[in-house]
């Protein structure tokens, strides 16, 4: 029966979920699952709940409401629950649930597609390669209804999780249905070349098809850098600019050159493209630069040109990293403007000291300040590092982390203090430690330990031979993401004190200073007080005169 009060309490919750007041949706489709409605419209509200729950990152309660849509009505009537629900147990690493989801859903062709990109998403981490050979001849036998737009990505994702004869064979398939070779062939041929360290053939197939300048490229191009970054090797890509020069390449280029330090000669480079994605890639890295480089006039006017790429909501993937860029540099640039009208007329007392600052976007914070720690003035000079962690110097394995970080190292005099901000991304819910720990089945205990002990050693041996009056690690600020249910919070909360309470131990035995950003931050909950957060994950510069904020040192 069509009952007009559900119709209205269901319009209300839409309201609601478009104006994206999310607790007061699901408190108007809790009120119409209380009526007595059929089945298609139960199926309905538990599906507008996942919306909401998903929306408010409440991701067991998004959960918990498509098994009830599910359990409604069978995979050709409710698809897209099935395809939600695929996609919840891959984000909370649900595995079994995951696969056994994922295995109604290739049966059908309607959604045999989006399926399949999804289960290969859960290959990336779980590792598992009868999953991976199962997708890949599955990919093979059901290539008509693959779309032959989604085939390039379809079969680099193979690449990259090194199936590279069925990624052999889909090509082939591909090629003769078409008539001939395309340039995404070649380009996917030469990333298989990568794959099997053949670095050099690799970029003769894309020069002898003559691919330097054509989009497609700017895939191999990434997968050059990383095949070189990933061996130790970043020297030999950066070298790569003299023969490629062109604006695809340049974007992979200025992802690793940000991280070099030579800020003067990237802001100098060319950067423009006709491809507006590419061009707001390649501003990103010019905007760090210029912030580092405290061209201030500069900043303002790439934030202003790009300020409509930066706001739009169109949930992109390729862009999230770079609009965190900008959106953190303005708030910076906002909150600098407002220290610097109320210490205009303050006099700075003794001397100031270079205070250099090591890490990735949090190192941006206390750039163009100047701040007091242990009874002395310093000057901050941040020395980036795209996306460096904890783990990357924790390895055993060379890698383009610790390139940079020697690099850049060797640039700063041997005198100076140093200030190390690094580990914020290794303790990101799902991600880092709880990642690590899951894949190796490990506990997250051993795997804290292990990788907080070995990043502070791989620091300590690369101070040697240094004079550093003071080395100050600094610990792992109180989450401030929307929180998941109770038993999630605890858990976040308790691997960040965890990572803290290791930092803090390892810095001291050092003898060095540690930096409890953590006490500073946390309210009653463990989470954020909503103090000092100007984001999901940054701080306002000001924690670091905050009275709230403690040095510790043995």
């Amino acid at each position: 029966m069509n009952s007009p009060s559900f119709e209205k309490t269901i319009e209300t919750a839409m309201y609601y979920i478009n104006a994206k007041n999310f607790d007061t949706a699901l408190f108007s489709l809790n009120r119409a699952l209380e009526l007595d409605i059929s089945k298609q419209q139960k199926t309905l509200s538990y599906n507008l709940m996942a919306v909401a729950y998903g929306q408010l990152e409440q991701l067991d309660n998004a959960v918990l409401a498509l098994e009830k849509s599910i359990a409604l009505g069978d995979i050709t009537t409710n698809g897209q629950s099935y395809l939600g629900l695929l996609k919840y147990y891959i984000t909370l690493k649900k595995v079994n649930e995951a696969q056994n989801v994922g295995k109604l859903l290739l049966n059908t062709t309607e959604y045999f597609v989006s399926s399949l990109f999804l289960l290969l998403e859960l290959v990336t981490f779980t590792k598992n390669r009868q999953l991976l050979n199962h997708l890949s001849a599955l990919s093979i036998e059901n290539i008509a209804i693959i779309p032959k737009e989604r085939r390039f990505a379809l079969v680099n994702k193979l690449v990259e999780a090194g199936e590279l004869e069925h990624a052999k064979i889909l090509i082939n398939l591909d090629s003769a249905e078409n008539g001939s070779f395309l340039p995404w062939h070649f380009t996917v041929e030469a990333m298989i070349k990568l794959k099997q360290n053949e670095p050099t053939q690799a970029l003769q197939l894309i020069k002898d098809n003559k691919l330097e300048n054509n989009a497609v490229s700017i895939a191999f191009y990434i997968a050059l850098a990383q095949f070189y970054c990933n061996s130790g090797r970043v020297e030999e890509f950066l070298r790569l600019t003299v023969s490629f020069d062109n604006e695809f390449f340049n974007t992979a280029y200025l992802n690793e050159y940000i991280s070099m330090g030579d800020l003067k000669h990237l802001v100098e480079m060319n950067t423009s493209s006709q491809i507006p994605l590419l061009q707001y890639q390649n501003e990103h890295n010019k905007l760090i630069a210029h912030w580092m480089l405290g061209d201030i006039e500069q900043c303002k006017t790439l934030i202003k040109n790009n300020i409509e790429v930066t706001t739009k909501n169109d949930n992109s993937k390729s862009l999230p990293n770079n609009r965190i860029f900008f959106k953190h540099i303005d708030r910076l640039l906002k909150s600098l403007e407002q220290h610097q009208r109320q210490t205009a007329t303050k006099e700075t007392k003794g001397e100031t000291a270079n205070l250099y600052i090591f890490g990735e976007s949090h190192s941006l914070t206390l750039q163009n300040r100047e701040i007091s720690f242990e009874e002395q003035n310093y000057r901050a000079i941040s020395k980036f590092i795209k996306g460096v962690k904890m783990h990357h110097l924790a390895s055993e394995q060379p890698n383009q982390y610790k390139y940079y970080f020697n690099h850049l190292l060797k640039q700063v005099d041997s005198q100076a203090s140093l200030f190390f901000i690094i580990g914020e991304i290794d303790c990101r819910i799902n991600d880092g430690i709880s990642k690590a720990a899951y894949k190796n089945n490990r506990t997250i205990d051993d795997v804290i330990d292990k990788t907080v002990i070995n990043y502070i050693e791989y620091i300590a041996m690369a101070l040697i031979g240094r004079n550093s009056p003071k080395v100050f690690i600094q610990g792992i600020q109180a989450p401030n993401i929307q929180k998941h249910d109770l038993l999630d919070l605890k858990r976040h909360a308790s691997v960040i004190q965890k990572v803290n309470a290791k930092l803090k131990e390892c810095t001291l035995n050092k003898g060095w200073v540690f930096i409890d950003i953590y006490s500073a931050t946390c309210g009653a909950d463990g989470w954020s007080n909503k103090v000092w957060h100007i984001d999901n994950y940054h701080l306002n510069p000001n924690i670091y005169s905050s009275a709230t904020l403690m040095a510790i040192k043995k």
